[in-house]
């Protein structure tokens, strides 16, 4: 995401850093999945089937994802063993639905 805010833009360019990432950021979906180390595709999967209950935004017809909220969903994700994988909240876990085999 690029920071637009002249303020800080100006302050940055005197001292030669990078704009620092805030929590408050919001991503578009190309971004988020940048983070994520994910494809576009896949994040739009998991929103549209409510996998994993990743939180995101609907502004207007944009979507968009708080950077906090996706470091927040990677610490949920931690696992200290293959055999234990994380495991979704009570909350967050949904029925699978399946249609009938003919």
């Amino acid at each position: 995401m690029v920071d637009t805010n002249p303020a800080r833009l100006a302050h940055h360019e005197k001292d030669g850093s990078s704009p620092r990432p805030r929590p408050d950021d919001l991503l578009s979906t190309a971004d988020a999945a940048e983070f994520l180390h994910v494809k576009a595709g896949t994040l739009e999967v998991w929103r549209s089937s409510g996998r994993y209950g990743l939180k995101f935004l609907k502004i207007g017809r944009c979507v968009r994802y708080r950077r906090a909220d996706l470091e927040s969903w990677l610490a949920s994700r931690e696992a200290s063993s293959t055999s234990r994988p994380a495991e979704a909240k009570p909350e967050q876990r949904k029925p699978v639905r399946r249609s009938p085999r003919p």
